[in-house]
């Protein structure tokens, strides 16, 4: 049988209004960076029309290996207005270039179940959540493996 595990992320501390998550629905990595985005539930709502910049700051890490620095992502690169779907394969995209990264690098001893690569998880193995509004225009996945 499956065992799905929530991924930990970074914390970030702040006192500001966070806007609600961005639901994606448990969408596989690989669905979402092969552009099968019909899958994401509302796939074609509007997200970020009451936001108040255009672009957030995109940050990507796995436990046991370096966070990425922050990166910058344009909400309406492409779709005027960001939709769900345009906002979710932007964000796959990042991730997939990020964990093809950590392929190439050891990962910390103590976080040996979250290997990525040869004998570790492929992007099949990672549950898409919601994108989570951490602090101002930061934003981080929310996900799960699955093994």
């Amino acid at each position: 049988m499956a065992h799905r595990e929530n991924v930990p992320t970074h914390a970030f501390e702040g006192n500001c209004p966070q806007m609600a998550p961005i639901r994606l629905g448990g969408i596989p990595l690989s669905d979402l960076a092969q552009r099968r985005l019909h899958l994401i539930p509302g796939a074609n709502d509007q997200v970020f029309e009451n936001a108040p910049y255009r672009f957030i700051k995109l940050c990507l890490s796995w436990p046991g290996y370096p966070p990425h620095d922050p990166i910058s992502v344009d909400l309406y690169a492409g779709v005027n207005p960001p939709t769900r779907a345009s906002v979710a394969f932007q964000v796959a995209s990042h991730f997939c270039k990020y964990l093809e990264g950590c392929e190439k690098m050891q990962v910390h001893p103590t976080a040996a179940k979250w290997r990525i690569g040869k004998n570790g998880l492929a992007i099949y193995n990672i549950i898409c959540n919601r994108l989570v509004n951490t602090y101002e225009n930061v934003w981080q996945m929310d996900c799960e493996t699955i093994v």
